[in-house]
């Protein structure tokens, strides 16, 4: 049966899902009372198991090879859409990245501070403004965010576009 890389890809993630739901089953069943059985046996769940592994085994392979011999164009080059799924990770890594990064509004701004200290033989709580600087202010990190998610949303549907046309053809079958 020949399908697309999309067909591929969501047939992918339901073999997943059906063998966490079996080695689930296999690892209920493993050990029990003689006299109460499990609702699955072992064996044959391992056997079901091994079953779609062997197919997801393969469309991983026909997928990985269509990704590997399919180029598009991108930006006025013809690139690899094994390239453009790599690209799209990176890019989305390094929104999380920036988004995750600590910033101010402004690149220049004061905070307050309470610390401790030692006034005489006593502790006191004295109020201190401590001068801060933000190399990547707010708007700027937001401008950079935005510019990432714009490249990741066009080459994703370049990809994805790309998928639903892109047969895996015969490496499926091997």
């Amino acid at each position: 049966m020949d399908m697309t890389i999309s067909q591929a890809i969501r047939k992918v993630k339901d073999l997943k899902g059906k063998m966490a739901k079996h080695q689930s089953y296999a690892a209920t069943s493993v050990l029990y009372a003689v006299k109460e059985p499990p609702a699955y046996a072992f064996k044959s769940e391992l056997e079901t198991i091994e079953t779609l592994g062997k197919e997801l085994l393969k469309l991983q392979t026909a997928i990985a090879v269509a990704n590997a011999t399919t180029s598009v164009d991108w930006n006025g080059q013809k690139v690899r859409l094994a390239w453009c799924v790599r690209r799209l990770e990176e890019i989305k890594g390094k929104i999380a990245w920036y988004e995750g990064l600590s910033v101010y509004a402004q690149s220049e701004s004061s905070v307050d501070s309470w610390d401790y200290h030692d006034v005489g033989d006593k502790m006191e709580r004295v109020k201190t403004e401590k001068k801060m600087k933000c190399d990547l202010p707010q708007a700027e990190r937001d401008k950079i965010t935005a510019s990432l998610q714009d490249e990741f949303n066009k080459l994703n549907d370049v990809v994805e576009t790309t998928n639903h046309r892109t047969s895996v053809g015969e490496a499926h079958e091997t």
